[in-house]
């Protein structure tokens, strides 16, 4: 947001050089985020299949210790084949897939957070009014956020005060 004003402070970026300018990186931040996602992803695939592959090894075992051990052997062997694919399943399905699903989750908010910003300032560019600015941001918001800022509805002489401090930083950053 603060970086997103210092560009709005600038002169010399035009409308159009400022919405290239912040899409250019809200798209940086949305592909790295969405690449740790994948990550995640990949890396919850290996502890299952490592899993299956640990009961594998350990039913091998198990079936040529039969000869040697008889059925005594069986259970010991099974019980550690069992104990790697539970240990493989859990890192998997308990740990890698909730963090990958809600590293998406993170990486589409921060990309919506990042949209709003870039729209108000592009808004503030234009010098928009401060209600048109605040209908148009409150376009991102959800029905049950919309409905809840309605209810405690600002007063009027907000909008003078909102607009005081818009011209304040306008001036701050144009000096």
């Amino acid at each position: 947001m603060s970086e997103a004003y210092q560009l709005l402070a600038n002169p010399l970026l035009s409308e159009s050089d400022l919405r290239e300018v912040l899409g250019r990186r809200n798209f940086y931040f949305k592909t790295v985020y969405a690449n740790d996602a994948k990550m995640l992803s990949t890396l919850g695939k290996f502890p299952s299949s490592l899993g299956m592959l640990g009961s594998t090894v350990g039913l091998v075992d198990m079936m040529a210790g039969l000869s040697r051990l008889g059925q005594a052997g069986i259970g010991e062997a099974m019980a550690m084949a069992l104990a790697t694919t539970f240990w493989g399943l859990v890192l998997t399905y308990l740990f890698f897939v909730p963090l990958a699903d809600y590293a998406l989750r993170l990486n589409a908010e921060d990309a919506l957070l990042r949209q709003l910003i870039c729209d108000g300032v592009l808004l503030i560019k234009r010098r928009e009014e401060p209600q048109v600015i605040a209908e148009k941001i409150n376009s991102f918001l959800s029905l049950h956020e919309r409905l809840t800022l309605k209810k405690s509805s600002l007063p009027q002489d907000y909008w003078k005060e909102a607009e005081a401090a818009a011209e304040r930083i306008r001036k701050k950053y144009a000096a």
